[in-house]
């Protein structure tokens, strides 16, 4: 159970660690530097890959080790609850200073200084409903890839190698939902301005953190077939 909670952490991590760095358009726009924090989100998301490259060869060996279906479902049940229990702590605790300082952290600034416009908080009204359903499809692609496959993997134990391989036509298909459908609406709402990219971003975030509650559960049902 130990190693099962261990990588969903990993897995949370690298979901949740993407996720915040997508604060940082609303950051570059209100400094007027869309690119910079454009490149901030990206950087961010770089290093959350780690993450997931840390899980994926755990995720092979509970495959190969005969772990069954359920138990890499139970591995998705959590990685989920993980990272909807993230973003509540970072909602309740943590304020827009403390991500304006990671921004500084990040991009070798050494003068922090406090937001003089609306705090970045969390909303759960829409401003965008397609951005928003966007957000759901493109985060169940790629949040799943790596989880799904195993799991089939499990059940079919003399296809594993094939099946493993196939991660990456899921994800893949997140990630080009993500970059033709949501990232071109964020780039445009950050050039427009800082209320703009806030609202855009709270719309991608409630996505995701609506399609990891939805997948949480499905997880669940999964685990108990």
């Amino acid at each position: 159970m130990i190693f099962i909670l261990l990588i969903s952490l990993f897995i949370s991590l690298s979901l949740y660690i993407e996720t915040f760095g997508s604060y940082f358009r609303a950051i570059g726009s209100f400094d007027s530097t869309p690119a910079l924090g454009y490149s901030s989100h990206v950087r961010l998301a770089t290093i959350s890959r780690f993450f997931v490259l840390v899980s994926a060869p755990f995720l092979g060996y509970l495959v190969d080790s005969g772990f069954n279906s359920s138990d890499i479902a139970l591995v998705g049940v959590f990685s989920f609850l993980f990272y909807i229990v993230f973003n509540c702590i970072f909602w309740l605790f943590f304020s827009n200073l403390f991500i304006y300082k990671i921004y500084c952290l990040l991009n070798f600034i050494k003068h922090h200084k406090d937001l003089s416009a609306p705090p970045i908080s969390f909303s759960f009204s829409t401003s965008s409903r397609k951005l928003f359903i966007f957000s759901i499809f493109a985060f169940s692609l790629t949040s799943i890839g790596v989880l799904i496959v195993n799991y089939i993997a499990a059940g079919f134990p003399e296809y594993r190698a094939m099946i493993v391989q196939s991660s990456a036509v899921v994800t893949t298909l997140g990630t080009l939902a993500h970059v033709f459908l949501i990232d071109p609406v964020l780039s445009r709402k950050s050039d427009i301005g800082f209320a703009s990219s806030l609202k855009s971003i709270n719309d991608l975030i409630l996505g995701r953190f609506i399609a990891s509650l939805i997948l949480m559960f499905c997880f669940l049902a999964l685990y108990f077939l």
